[in-house]
């Protein structure tokens, strides 16, 4: 079966201001939005639905997805769709994301704006991500950020939301990660890089809070900002780096191990230390969220089965 090959935009950014009129002139006939009935995945779910209405060529579904008797979605529900269909050029990460967190399994939030780094960064840090659907007019008309259509925006975050929710041993890495990325934020020498080096604070920004990937990768990344970074200062990288990271609160043997990445002295070893280093830092998720992501969806239920993709 086909998974969907993600597009990274739906439209171009000069078809956004006519797509944005129509879509809030129906938004507005719709209101389902202010409907308590909906959860905030019915809600996310049924705004791309009528967002792919007002394409210039609207989405059109691809195979159906096989029945899966675990799965309870009403017939009238705006993820009944989601829960039955491959949409062309969509990964099913979006269609897991809605499900799962419909269903409670992804802790999601959902907004209305443009949340800002570390806004995102505290989310990550309590386990939980943010979903962003936008209704300002003069922001649906362009590209959000400069990079991808509203609809585009919104799916991305449920993509990433899936690859950090999905397998719940990189949840917990990544939650890991985040927490000690909140403190190296908060610190006065990162800050000050942010605030001096726009290339740094870009790159930091996006490791910290949009860059799903493996553990040892994240690490390995971080050093190369941290470290491209801090040249300009003044003291060796040798030695501001370590000190930087002990105020962070790393461990001395997780800085000893952070610093051979990239080196020729990593190995398997540093690796799954680093690893355990990130999993003893996450965060207890919220009280109404479940502490591991167990699957509700029958064993050939295609929620349960394909990777995260995108």
């Amino acid at each position: 079966m086909r998974k969907g090959r993600a597009k990274k935009n739906m439209m171009t950014e000069a078809q956004c201001a006519p797509w944005s009129e129509l879509f809030l002139q129906k938004l507005s006939s719709a209101d389902f939005l202010s409907q308590s009935g909906l959860t905030p995945a019915e809600k996310v779910a049924a705004y791309l639905l009528l967002g792919f209405e007002c394409l210039v060529e609207p989405l059109k579904t691809g195979s159906r997805l096989p029945a899966d008797p675990f799965l309870q979605i009403a017939e009238t529900s705006p993820l009944k769709p989601w829960a039955s269909n491959i949409f062309r050029g969509i990964p099913l990460s979006v269609n897991r994301s809605l499900i799962s967190w419909h269903l409670g399994h992804y802790p999601l939030q959902l907004f209305f704006r443009v949340l800002e780094t570390e806004e995102v960064l505290r989310l990550q840090s309590k386990g939980e991500r943010c979903v962003s659907c936008l209704l300002e007019p003069d922001i649906l008309s362009k590209y959000i950020l400069q990079e991808r259509d509203p609809l585009s925006f919104v799916m991305h975050d449920l993509i990433h939301a899936d690859h950090f929710f999905h397998n719940p041993d990189s949840r917990q890495v990544q939650t890991g990660f985040s927490r000690l990325s909140e403190r190296l934020w908060h610190s006065n020498e990162i800050q000050s890089l942010r605030a001096r080096d726009p290339e740094f604070q870009k790159n930091f920004d996006y490791i910290c809070t949009d860059m799903n990937s493996h553990g040892v990768h994240l690490l390995k990344s971080l050093k190369v900002v941290l470290s491209q970074g801090l040249e300009g200062l003044q003291g060796k990288v040798e030695e501001t780096l370590p000190s930087l990271l002990l105020k962070a609160g790393w461990s001395e043997v997780a800085i000893e191990n952070f610093l051979k990445l990239n080196s020729p002295e990593e190995s398997e070893n540093e690796y799954q230390m680093l690893l355990e280093f990130l999993g003893s830092q996450k965060a207890p998720p919220p009280a109404r969220i479940k502490n591991t992501v167990v699957s509700c969806f029958g064993s050939e239920s295609p929620f349960a089965s394909f990777p995260g993709s995108g």
